[in-house]
């Protein structure tokens, strides 16, 4: 769990330098690949930070990529071959507050999977709550409450 303090900072940096090592060890034999948030890395300083800034590849996430992610969940999830026409026109409403469903949502959330799927889950949780087989713009606005909370 990350926390602002030395030991956080100190946990973060040393799995940094020891990935950087492991690959200078063992060359081409061993690749490392570490994944970590961008706020947290950019609260990093440590002095070998600059030798990182060729290995590091950023991932942004934007709105298409995280629809992209809320149909892969979904067609998991049915267990079906679902469009996004039918996943934001027909389970989700086409829109909250005159707004594409989506864009509502990932507007409202940080731009990352993992808070866009809590979002989603957040939406059926209150529509199977109301019984409902489909998403509600009252589902969404409700879940928001929840979800902001």
């Amino acid at each position: 769990m990350w926390t602002v303090d030395a030991d956080s900072h100190a946990l973060v940096t040393g799995l940094l330098l020891a990935a950087k090592h492991v690959t200078g060890r063992y060359g081409r034999a061993v690749r490392t690949a570490l994944f970590i948030r961008a706020d947290i890395y950019d609260t990093l300083d440590f002095s070998d930070g600059d030798k990182f800034h060729g290995d590091e590849i950023r991932i942004t996430w934007t709105h298409d990529g995280l629809k992209d992610i809320a149909l892969a969940r979904a067609r998991a999830s049915l267990d079906a071959e679902l469009t996004a026409d039918q996943l934001w026109e027909q389970l989700f409403p086409p829109s909250v507050r005159g707004e594409p469903t989506a864009e509502y949502l990932f507007a409202r959330a940080l731009p990352r999977p993992r808070d866009a799927i809590q979002f989603l889950n957040a939406c059926r949780s209150v529509a199977d709550e109301r019984g409902g087989l489909a998403i509600t713009e009252e589902d969404v606005l409700a879940a928001y409450g929840r979800f902001s909370r």
